[in-house]
């Protein structure tokens, strides 16, 4: 619909959703009406109004009588700036913000404005108007910049247009509605219905590129083996000398099916998006019938048979590549690897059948509906929604390559559900851009906008890098408009591109392990920075495949003899020749020259991009000047990742880096050639990363020497989560040596402190490579699991952010609503942190559920309001945790009072001036199966799910030991023999309650999924811990904690009071427990124990209440009465 813009009502449900759904209540009768008095008004305004007309006439002579027209009165019209901020009223409470701009002024250029004036005067819209368009702002989500945008001229000429903005705009539509429900304005539920149609958009397109990449896959196999045949038959008749080098070297067949495939099918996206958007003549006849995606969509309506499909997407893609020029019809080539036809040689020589490409392409636009297919509007479709669809078929379009392998060995790679790895949504990156962003860019100037360097080190489909270019660009916008050298309408939407194009070549910087998401991220910055009359911007200099975690430094080189393990690594000095420094330097400073070319040069033509893809191939090349360095780091970092076969010792290892740099070797040539390309190889495979080589301008000054403050201005990133093992059991040989050989290098290297555990996660050392990373006083924006609060590995990397970051933000996000699609009992943590400084008291705000309560989040923690955050103090971790530094999930400053509290009242239960009791593991369901029997031939075997509070199902077990077969541990012999305290493992904060805890029979035996006591007490000591273990108040504790597994460290650090043996408190506690491990079903004694324990803790009424108000699963009942006998217990004398 021409004339209507804005992400907050698509073109699709103003069309065709709208009117049927809420037929009768937009105005119908009175928009005929309507329209002729604004039609008159709109001819008034465009007579008397211009450039030249002042703030005042523009809201006197074009704003106040269209709003009389839709209902409104205007009031408290006060001019600030460049601006007029008002508010409009009507009848039934209704209130909106207003804000008049001058003349034809660009509205985006007042969005801050109108954000800022909506959340002072808490209306949840507003309008902005400069007199020729008008936009209602969603003020309630500001930072998601939802909007719906009029423009007046086109609404006076075409009546559909305006029926539209008189059934949204009208003082009707913002009224409260009690019929409707919900958020009870006709406006609200049209934007709600907007917004789930687009939803479904994308869930039917994600199945739609599913099949169009399965149909094209599967067309184009049998042409990919008959090349790949033709291309090994002419490696098989080629010299020996060239047959022997092709045998040492993996064969290179180029871009495989699934990687083809996938190319083709981000074109017919990318023409979609740009007919969509009118950047390529779809408006010349001759582009529009011969050409154009809309021809070929036509003619799958049409009734006849489509014929020369496939021959028609070849002719518009090599038209798209190569450009024309013939009289009045321009093309401008879209340049880069996208459209070339080396990068799909299958695209050139295949034959597609049409019944085929008619499947693909009405896969591509258009979706089954109850009523019949219907048409995508890619119109309606941003960046980010295409990129959430397309990321997540990359897993999909690798199983096309592994259908098409003959090799038995072949291996499917981790999945991204597997490894967590999710494309992020908009709402979660555009609150970590901001956040991260906002503190770099405040009093900026303009220049240094554009010298900002921004990485995201597993950038995915580029979601962060899409959101950090559309940010730094808005930046460079205000920064131009401060120093003066545009004025605040001065700057138009053409202008803006190249802001975002500027943006995106010099600042934005992505590496991603797979080769396929990097193009996926290059597209998705085309996409945000695309030009009419410009070619792609050239982002090969800063996009790049390879493994963010696997390289190494020069400066690590000469910290760590190469291969050398652990426990006997020491600093390489006097093994290793030490660098000559000021060769090394001479090179980057002859390599930067043409580092800064690649990002300065501005690409105004298809020449430049292509002077610059040789420029960036000749840095790349053996014979350039850093390459002989980067050939020492790939040694380096081989002799750790497959040093086996080679000999290699500090004398060695010094000698093989002489020959590597071209200098004269003490070791044998045969031995360096060999670890020549041994490195080779590991480099390739690998995708070793060396960050200081790839990006020399980011780690050095002109001169070449390092820079003082040597990294990223900022990193963004959402890392995968998986876990590195050097123990997998994975039954894939080539999996389980790989991991092997990535954990030898993590844990030997000593590039990482975190991988010295058995059991390593990516993120632990993705934060350790974003730390390393990022220059002093750069910012960190990362999303992480929740692992990283609480875990015991983590604890290390929780105390290095403390110690060396400012943290001021830290969200808790859960995964009830599905944001993820993973579990949904799932949290992950939001993280925004200065690479300086220490954190005292850290700014948290945990379980937030709907990604829209984000927006509320200023941009900066300066002069914030205290309601954003709960501030935990850092002390306080210590004395809840120690070292560990375990961050509690804190959702008000009551949880922070009640864990102050618990942790003032008494010592943690294993520490040395408490209980100083210990828990422990007997069995372990699958290690331990061979010494399992069928119940009746030995002890009975008790699992986690047989145990309730105080009661343990000794009858429910399903397996027996023989006591002669539980071990040889004297101590785990001792403890079968006597009672036993134990508690469950598995456990949610979202359980009905998360610790439970019996006493075990004597001569029974328990799994991995119980802990039981390792400490001997007296039966009535075990008792009094039991009934402490099973009460609200520790369950309380707990759930601040625990994920998914209540850990022995976490239990040991529970404060538990020990009165005297004997004391009343003590005594009653005690003979409540025995009453409840005799009859679990009673009632009243339960209310009382559970009064008693809160009693022994010193709480307080209103503490203990919010303690109880935290299990909405007991019942009420149950909650009531001990709430109850509490209140009773505070006030019986003494």
């Amino acid at each position: 619909m021409e004339g209507l813009d804005g992400p907050l009502i698509s073109h699709h449900a103003a069309s065709h959703l709208v009117w049927p759904a809420f037929r009768g209540q937009l105005g119908e009768q009175s928009a005929a009406g309507a329209g002729r008095r604004f039609r008159a008004c709109q001819r008034s305004a465009q007579a008397t109004l211009g450039p030249a007309s002042g703030l005042r006439a523009v809201l006197e002579v074009a704003v106040t009588p269209v709003a009389r027209l839709l209902g409104y009165t205007v009031h408290d019209a006060v001019r600030e700036e460049n601006a007029l901020f008002g508010e409009l009223r009507a009848l039934r409470e209704v209130r909106l913000g207003l804000v008049v701009l001058a003349w034809d002024a660009s509205l985006a250029a007042g969005w801050r404005a109108t954000v800022r004036d909506g959340l002072a005067r808490s209306t949840p819209w507003s309008i902005c108007c400069n007199g020729t368009r008008l936009r209602v702002v969603d003020i309630r989500r500001s930072h998601a910049r939802r909007y719906v945008e009029f423009d007046l001229a086109a609404a006076e000429r075409d009546p559909h247009l305006f029926a539209l903005m008189w059934a949204l705009c009208r003082a009707a539509a913002f009224a409260p509605n009690p019929r409707l429900g919900g958020d009870d304005t006709l406006f609200a539920q049209i934007v709600a219905l907007s917004a789930r149609h687009g939803v479904s958009v994308c869930q039917s397109l994600h199945g739609g590129v599913r099949l169009a990449l399965d149909r094209l896959g599967t067309a184009l196999a049998p042409s990919e083996r008959r090349l790949s045949r033709e291309k090994r038959k002419g490696q098989a008749g080629a010299r020996s000398e060239a047959r022997a080098q092709a045998r040492s070297q993996a064969p290179s067949l180029g871009p495989g099916l699934a990687e083809q495939s996938l190319t083709l099918i981000y074109r017919l996206l990318f023409l979609l998006f740009a007919e969509a958007r009118r950047l390529v003549p779809v408006w010349h006849p001759v582009y529009r019938a011969s050409y154009s995606m809309a021809a070929l969509i036509d003619a799958l309506r049409s009734s006849r048979p489509p014929v020369g499909l496939w021959s028609s997407l070849q002719a518009t893609c090599r038209l798209a590549h190569s450009g024309c020029r013939f009289e009045d019809l321009i093309v401008t080539p879209f340049n880069g690897r996208l459209f070339a036809p080396a990068r799909t040689p299958l695209g050139e020589a295949a034959r597609v059948s049409d019944d085929v490409m008619r499947d693909v392409l009405l896969a591509l636009t258009t979706r089954r509906t109850v009523g019949g297919r219907e048409h995508i509007s890619y119109g309606d479709l941003g960046v980010e929604e295409l990129g959430a669809v397309y990321e997540r078929v990359l897993d999909h379009a690798v199983s096309l390559d592994l259908k098409e392998s003959k090799d038995s060995r072949s291996e499917r790679p981790s999945t991204r559900k597997e490894t967590a790895t999710f494309y992020t949504p908009r709402s979660i990156t555009d609150f970590l851009v901001r956040r991260t962003l906002a503190p770099l860019v405040v009093d900026a100037g303009s220049e240094d906008i554009l010298r900002l360097k921004v990485l995201d080190p597993a950038m995915g489909s580029g979601a962060f890098l899409v959101a950090a270019c559309r940010f730094l660009a808005d930046a460079y916008e205000r920064a131009l408009v401060a120093e003066r050298r545009a004025g605040p309408g001065d700057i138009t939407d053409k202008e803006r591109v190249v802001f975002r194009r500027l943006v995106a070549q010099r600042c934005l910087y992505g590496v991603d392990l797979n080769p396929m998401a990097v193009q996926l991220a290059r597209l998705s910055l085309w996409l945000a920075s695309l030009a009419a009359d410009l070619p792609l911007t050239f982002l090969d200099h800063h996009l790049r495949v390879g493994d963010s975690l696997l390289g190494a430094s020069l400066a690590d080189v000469a910290r760590r003899q190469p291969g050398a393990r652990i426990r006997r690594a020491r600093s390489a000095g006097g093994q290793i020749p030490l660098f000559d420094a000021e060769a090394l330097e001479a090179d980057v400073r002859a390599t930067l020259p043409d580092v800064w070319r690649l990002a300065l040069d501005e690409d105004a033509s298809p020449q430049v991009v292509t002077s610059k893809e040789r420029r960036l191939a000749a840095l790349r090349s053996d014979g350039a000047p850093l390459a002989k360095w980067r050939r020492v780091l790939d040694f380096w970092c081989t002799s750790f990742l497959r040093p086996e076969g080679l000999p290699l010792s500090p004398a060695m290892a010094g000698g093989i880096i002489d020959d590597l740099l071209g200098r004269d070797s003490v070791v044998p040539h045969g031995l360096c050639d060999a670890w020549r390309t041994r490195g080779t190889e590991v480099a390739a495979e690998a995708r070793l990363f060396h960050w200081t080589l790839e990006f020399p301008e980011v780690f050095a000054n002109t001169d070449g020497a390092p820079r003082a403050a040597q990294g990223f201005d900022a990193v963004l990133s959402n890392p995968p989560w998986d876990m590195l093992r050097a123990d997998t059991q994975s039954d894939r040989g080539q999996s389980r040596a790989r991991a092997k050989s990535i954990a030898r290098f993590v844990r030997d290297s000593g590039i990482y402190a975190t991988g010295r555990e058995a059991h390593v996660n990516s993120y632990q050392l993705f934060v350790e490579r974003a730390l390393q990373l990022t220059r002093s006083g750069g910012r960190l924006g990362m999303v992480l699991p929740w692992g990283l609060a609480t875990d015991l590995g983590s604890s290390g990397l929780r105390q290095r952010l403390l110690d060396t970051c400012t943290l001021d933000a830290l969200v808790g996000f859960e995964n009830t609503r599905g944001v993820f699609p993973i579990h949904r009992g799932v949290r992950f943590l939001l993280l925004a942190a200065t690479a300086a400084g220490r954190t005292d008291h850290l700014p948290c705000r945990f379980g937030v559920v709907t990604p829209g309560d984000l927006d509320s989040i200023p941009d900066t923690h300066h002069g914030e309001p205290v309601r954003f955050w709960t501030s935990i103090a850092t002390s306080l971790l210590r004395r809840l945790s120690g070292s560990r530094l375990a961050i509690p999930n804190v959702r008000s400053p009551v949880d922070l009072r009640f864990l102050a509290h618990l942790c003032a009242s008494a010592p943690a239960l294993g520490s040395s001036d408490g209980w100083q009791v210990h828990f422990g593991r007997e069995l372990n369901a699958s290690d331990d199966r061979a010494r399992l029997r069928l119940p009746g031939h030995g002890m009975p075997v008790v699992e986690g799910k047989h145990v309730r509070p105080f009661v343990v199902d000794v009858s429910a077990s399903r397996a027996s030991v023989p006591l002669d077969l539980l071990g040889a541990t004297p101590g785990r012999l001792a403890r079968v023999r006597h009672e036993r305290l134990a508690y469950r493992d598995v456990a949610s904060a979202t359980n009905r309650v998360s610790l439970i805890a019996a006493i075990l029979p004597a001569m029974t035996a328990s799994t991995h999924t119980l802990f039981t006591l390792e400490t001997p007490l007296e039966r009535d000591e075990q008792l009094f811990l039991c009934a402490v273990l099973n009460s609200y108040v520790a369950n309380a504790y707990v759930r601040l904690f625990i994920s998914n597994h209540v850990t022995t460290t976490l239990l040991e650090t529970l404060p538990v009071p020990r009165p005297p043996r004997g004391s009343p408190e003590h005594s009653v506690i005690v003979s409540l427990a025995r009453r409840l491990h005799d009859d679990p079903a009673d009632l009243a004694s339960h209310a009382m124990l559970q009064a008693a324990v809160a009693h022994l803790y010193r709480l307080d009424k209103a503490l203990y209440a919010h303690v109880l108000a935290g299990f909405p699963l007991v019942e009420a009942p149950l909650r009531q009465a001990a709430l109850e006998e509490f209140s009773r217990r505070l006030h019986e004398p003494g």
